[in-house]
């Protein structure tokens, strides 16, 4: 059906159907006539005829007869590129640059998270987990600089979240918008 549609809409911008333009004769140049002229007539029909066998035959993927065929955008897109494997049991080290991201772990991996301080008024809050039975937070700390850290373990198989917020801590409040970060873990046995 697609193809049918694009023949279609070849033919009628090959043969200004609808412009209100002359069609174009065999050299390629507009001719103008009136109903009476037939010479014209029958050299648009027969320069649209070519340019249709030309279009057929470009999008069936042979050779054309010269004709000018518009090729169709592409509109697949690429697919994604797959997850990164699990990593071996060790240590996994993210930071507030990885924010947004989804690692993929073993059980028994430990999990460093290292946010930096941001400056202004802004201080980071304890990494947490949103299920702490598959990755347990084993220590968190916050500093006065506005960095935090915490270590993770990843417990068991299934999907955690890490969490923290950088919160302004201003006095009186000035109103400035807290920014959260996070980071997926997913746990594979």
């Amino acid at each position: 059906m697609r193809r049918l549609g694009f023949v279609v809409a070849v033919l009628l911008l090959l043969t200004g159907c609808g412009s209100g333009r002359p069609a174009p004769s065999a050299g390629g140049t507009a001719s103008r006539s009136s109903s009476a002229d037939s010479t014209t007539a029958t050299t648009a029909t027969a320069s649209s005829s070519r340019a249709f066998s030309a279009a057929a035959t470009a999008h069936a993927g042979g050779q054309g007869t010269g004709a000018l065929v518009t090729p169709t955008p592409a509109t697949r897109t690429p697919a994604p590129p797959p997850p990164p494997a699990p990593t071996a049991s060790g240590t996994v080290v993210v930071t507030d640059r990885d924010g947004g991201a989804t690692i993929q772990v073993r059980a028994g991996t430990t999990v460093q998270v290292r946010l930096a301080a941001t400056g202004g008024p802004y201080r980071w809050t304890e990494p947490a987990s949103s299920d702490d039975a598959t990755v347990h937070r084993t220590s968190g700390s916050t500093a006065a600089d506005g960095s935090a850290t915490g270590t993770f373990v990843a417990e068991r198989s299934g999907r955690a979240t890490l969490t923290a917020s950088d919160d302004p801590h201003c006095t009186p409040a000035c109103g400035a918008p807290s920014r959260l970060w996070t980071v997926t873990v997913v746990v594979s046995p």
